[in-house]
């Protein structure tokens, strides 16, 4: 039984479509998902006056507008943003936030700002499309992030054998 239509991925338009408009232009139309998820139509028409008798000059115009739209939320995270950035990023968005309404407190600041500096080595290459919890939290586990030796298999407690 099928699960009907793909989704488009983020990025993507479908198929564009042509419609004759009564002063002899043509629409162009397609949906296109952006990168906040949300599929919103795109379209343009033939340019003034260009004789244009199938729609093909309209779905160029399509076409060039795809390649140079610019979906809502542009230029922030992509899949291509490395782990190291979108840390950077955060990082700078709770110093502001603690400047501003001290919340969180400059010490809570310093702690963040240590396990960044301690995940880096690890994680900063990373891109966010390759970032998987497992990648995340091996590094965690080490004595850069936690401040103290930490070897595998001595991560449980000896005493109930539970992680601690």
């Amino acid at each position: 039984m099928g699960r009907g239509r793909p989704r488009l991925k983020i990025g993507e338009h479908g198929k564009i479509t042509r419609y004759p408009q009564p002063d002899g232009r043509y629409l162009a139309r397609c949906r296109v998902r952006d990168a906040d998820g949300e599929v919103r139509y795109a379209k343009a028409i033939t340019p003034a006056g260009v004789v244009d008798k199938y729609g093909d000059k309209a779905e160029a115009a399509l076409r060039a507008a795809l390649a140079v739209r610019q979906p809502p939320g542009a230029g922030e995270l992509t899949t291509d943003t490395r782990l190291g950035d979108l840390l950077d990023r955060h990082i700078t968005r709770i110093e502001v936030e603690s400047e501003t309404s001290g919340k969180p407190s400059p010490k809570t600041v310093d702690t963040y700002r240590y396990a960044v500096k301690a995940a880096k080595p690890f994680l900063g290459a990373v891109r966010c499309v390759s970032a998987r919890p497992h990648r995340g939290y091996s590094p965690m586990r080490w004595p850069a992030y936690s401040g103290r030796t930490v070897t595998p298999g001595q991560d449980r407690c000896g005493a109930c054998s539970r992680p601690c």
